[in-house]
């Protein structure tokens, strides 16, 4: 009993804590502020010994919401853009994702990160879904999630650089995903509608536990997400209570798994994965030039574009900044659905090319 008592203590005082911390980073304007707030916190829990550990189906739970938040991002509209500018997103994406798994790849085979991680971190976009899916593929989620995360923040604060650089002032709006005060407001009371995102929580997180796959709680709901907003079938409403819970339970999964081993390790490789953020982050600023000189695409629209990851900072940003938001989406949420479906196979083929070498 008194071992319950005081881990029930520990719960609420993470629960307080990691609140606190989302709305401290939130108020900060950094990216992704409800995930990396539970993430940091937990991470200070683990390092402290705690010993809490959070049951696999709310780890799961949090999956389906943010593959619902993901599929959110797909709309009749960025499918009809996807198609007019095929060819454009086609080749930012797969420009994207060669140079994120020769990155990968290169860590790999030198053994900078353990196991695929290093394909996994690598990966140009749907930071949460590769962070989840990594651990099934023999990659370390804790680093994984230390590398997508550390290059979404760099990624933002660049993008708010460059805008500002052009003469743009995006108002600093970086918080990925939580909005400004009045939008908060607003989606705390948007309620309407949320039945039927509700049906389809419920059926893909019984279908990813009746049918389990890799990766099957996030992707189910995306993709069966996606092809029915796609479609005009159903508008999934996704309120900031249920988002801000998702992400603390994804946070908790991850951050709660980490220990002073694993933490030391993330800070003295923090240089290597530094090195390959900006590669990627370089990579994919070269590619904005042609779009610009060759397309017609103005500068901003053209950089935001192609940023290697964090859409939904990216998105936010240009909304504020008078870039072409549907051109930006089109481009982020091609990637985001070709490096959901693609990485699986590349991490089994960088794990193959690892053994072959081992042997050989």
């Amino acid at each position: 009993m008194r071992n319950n008592h005081a881990t029930g203590k520990n719960w609420a005082l993470l629960t307080a804590l990691t609140l606190c911390c989302m709305g401290a980073l939130s108020l900060l304007r950094i990216p992704a502020a409800p995930l990396l707030g539970a993430i940091v916190i937990s991470i200070a829990f683990a390092l402290r010994g705690m010993n809490l550990r959070e049951p696999l189906i709310l780890f799961h739970v949090g999956q389906n919401v943010v593959g619902c938040m993901m599929a959110a991002s797909i709309s009749s509209a960025v499918l009809a853009s996807m198609l007019d500018n095929w060819f454009l997103m086609a080749v930012s994406v797969v420009f994207a994702i060669v140079v994120g798994f020769c990155v990968g790849m290169y860590m790999t085979l030198r053994k900078l990160l353990p196991g695929t991680t290093g394909i996994w971190g690598a990966s140009p976009g749907a930071a949460a879904a590769m962070t989840v899916m990594s651990e099934a593929y023999g990659a370390d989620m804790r680093l994984v999630a230390f590398m997508q995360y550390l290059r979404v923040v760099l990624i933002a604060l660049s993008a708010v650089v460059v805008a500002r650089a052009i003469g743009v002032d995006p108002q600093g709006q970086v918080m990925g995903g939580m909005g400004g005060g009045v939008e908060i407001l607003r989606q705390l009371s948007d309620w309407s509608g949320f039945l039927p995102t509700l049906a389809l929580l419920l059926a893909s997180g019984y279908l990813s536990r009746r049918f389990p796959f890799t990766g099957g709680p996030l992707l189910l709901p995306l993709f069966l997400g996606a092809a029915l907003q796609g479609s005009g079938v159903m508008r999934i409403t996704l309120p900031m209570p249920l988002l801000v819970t998702a992400y603390a339970l994804l946070g908790w999964g991850i951050g709660l798994r980490f220990d002073r081993q694993i933490f030391f390790y993330a800070l003295h490789v923090m240089p290597k994965i530094l090195a390959a953020i900006l590669v990627m982050m370089g990579s994919s600023a070269c590619l904005a030039v042609p779009l610009v000189l060759l397309a017609g695409v103005d500068p901003l629209t053209a950089y935001l574009a192609t940023s290697p990851g964090g859409m939904d900072s990216i998105s936010i940003i240009a909304a504020s900044s008078g870039a072409d938001l549907a051109f930006v989406m089109t481009i982020q949420a091609g990637r985001m659905i070709l490096v959901t479906l693609i990485s699986p196979p590349l991490a089994r083929f960088a794990a193959m090319r690892v053994k072959a070498r081992e042997r050989g």
